[in-house]
């Protein structure tokens, strides 16, 4: 599929899954799946994007997508008439030679939002190394895949709130989750641009599950926060709690959208991470929810670049060397990281890697002698994962001691670390170092 960019400022920065280019009349050759195009203004942090799905449809191969840069409202938006729709349809023949093809290698770097452009040239050794064979190809289209294969047409109108839409579904660095705008703003309706922003509709949801379990024991089945979230999904679909976990993990880290990210540690902490719970019960979903973890982790480290890095930075600066000198996990300096209040994001994440597999080793020990295939291909994508992350420097698969009550306190625990003390540095005044400040 073609999808065509009208009115874009040659100064812009535009992007389209893992490659970025500064300007562009726009894309083709787009092959089948979920894909995600933004666009940003030089200087600014803000980006406005779209999220399409090609090849869902037989009859729209070769299909033209078209968006116009509206410079009112600074949004990616509508062609403003069907006769310029229709001028610009008639006139793609000759622009087909412009437009920028979909590569099958060489991805570039993930840049947050306002941070300058980085192309990698060494991106298929970045990618085999320490990593599990579903990544191992010279094609970035893989491990696309692999991030975005349960986001559907129809998850995307539900999840932006936006039903009547059939073809593109935006999204922007402002959007929020809809629970939290309609608690902030008493149920009414935000003040947003018509049909360029989105109120985005989790099903999973951490304050409606923390509300369930204030009810009465009577009203509910059970006390623990991830026997809740089970009973809450029950009708739903396997791949809509994956393509969540997806759609806020990507959107999050190429827009830096904070409701994104802050719903993602969300899904993780509280529902990813203790999946062991159900490994027996619904192993294909255990195995989903660990691939996916993956998948997303290993993007973090080798295509989204660090917060901190200059302008001169290179893929050469994070090689696996250097983080096994460190030996001190994944990269703290990504956006997906310091998300988390405190810079406690990595150390949040060791914490429930290491509780997931040692839960999930004790079942299966007491399943001995009843192991199906979907049972070991779960151990096999955790052993997978707990590999990558030791050639990180983190050993999640050690034993430990546990106190038996640990993992009922789990949750608890993961609502209140936002709260926990930290060490800060002070200045010669006594005050904390980093602060805003006015004149003294």
């Amino acid at each position: 599929e073609i999808f065509r960019l009208l009115d874009v400022p040659v100064d812009f920065v535009v992007g389209l899954d893992m490659m970025v280019e500064k300007s562009t009349p726009g894309f083709v050759d787009i092959p089948p799946g979920a894909h995600l195009l933004w666009v940003q203004q030089p200087g600014q942090n803000f980006r406005s994007a779209y999220w399409f799905v090609t090849g869902h449809r037989p009859q729209y191969k070769g299909h033209v997508r078209i968006k116009q840069w509206d410079r009112y409202n600074e949004v990616l938006g509508e062609v403003a008439s069907r006769c310029e729709r229709r001028s610009v349809l008639e006139s793609i023949v000759e622009i087909y030679p412009h437009l920028k093809v979909y590569p099958s290698s060489t991805p570039t770097l993930v840049q947050p939002s306002g941070s300058t452009i980085l192309t990698s040239s060494d991106s298929e050794s970045a990618v085999a190394w320490q990593s599990p064979a579903w990544t191992r190809s010279p094609s970035p289209l893989h491990l696309w895949q692999a991030l975005t294969d349960s986001i559907s047409n129809e998850f995307l109108a539900r999840v932006t709130s936006k039903k009547e839409v059939q073809d593109e579904y935006p999204v922007d660095s402002m959007d929020d989750r809809l629970e939290e705008l309609q608690s902030s703003l008493g149920g009414r309706r935000r003040n947003v641009i018509p049909n360029l922003s989105s109120d985005l509709n989790f099903i999973f949801c951490l304050q409606t599950l923390k509300n369930m379990k204030k009810l009465p024991r009577s009203q509910r089945k059970s006390d623990d926060l991830f026997d809740l979230v089970i009973e809450r999904l029950k009708d739903e679909k396997e791949d809509d709690l994956i393509a969540e976990m997806q759609f806020a993990f990507l959107t999050g880290t190429y827009l830096t959208n904070a409701a994104c990210l802050g719903q993602w540690w969300d899904f993780v902490l509280h529902f990813a991470l203790k999946a062991y719970k159900i490994a027996a019960m619904r192993p294909n979903l255990a195995r989903r929810l660990i691939q996916t973890l993956h998948a997303q982790l290993l993007f973090t480290e080798l295509q989204v670049a660090s917060t901190s890095s200059p302008a001169s930075s290179s893929t050469a600066e994070r090689q696996p060397a250097e983080h096994d000198q460190k030996g001190d996990g994944p990269s703290g300096d990504r956006i997906l990281y310091e998300a988390r209040p405190y810079a406690q994001g990595k150390m949040t994440l060791q914490r429930g890697l290491e509780q997931f597999m040692t839960r999930l080793e004790a079942d299966i020990k007491q399943r001995t002698g009843r192991l199906t295939k979907e049972h070991i291909e779960v151990c096999e994508a955790a052993n997978d994962l707990g590999e990558w992350l030791f050639g990180l420097g983190w050993d999640v698969r050690h034993k430990r001691k546990m106190n038996p009550a640990e993992d009922d306190q789990g949750d608890e625990d993961s609502e209140d670390e936002d709260d926990l003390p930290v060490v800060v540095e002070l200045d010669e005044d006594g005050r904390e170092v980093g602060l805003v400040r006015f004149a003294d």
